[in-house]
């Protein structure tokens, strides 16, 4: 498994909505522990965004996944990824209705 080290891409997760199915590949409470949010997964890579790089759960990552995915992360914003949380398992989060 590699990871890219290309270009740290920036992108806007404004109205990204999470995909049970694409958090499950890495285990939905291992994701939001470490605020990793998977935007994409095809038979060779997994895209990710994360807030910030650090090792200890990109080693746990590597460990998950099979050897032939490539791992794309690309950075994005805090506020935005717990935003996206928010909304992924709490609907009435972010607008207090209920």
């Amino acid at each position: 498994m590699e990871e890219s080290n290309k270009e740290m891409k920036e992108v806007s997760l404004r109205n990204f909505a999470l995909s049970p199915s694409l958090q499950g590949l890495i285990g939905e409470r291992f994701s939001m522990n470490n605020r990793i949010v998977v935007v994409e997964d095809t038979s060779t890579e997994i895209k990710v965004v994360v807030t910030e790089k650090s090792l200890h759960w990109l080693t746990d990552l590597w460990k998950v996944l099979p050897k032939e995915k490539k791992i794309t992360i690309i950075m994005g914003d805090e506020i935005e990824v717990e935003k996206v949380f928010i909304r992924g398992y709490d609907p009435y989060g972010e607008t207090n209705y209920r």
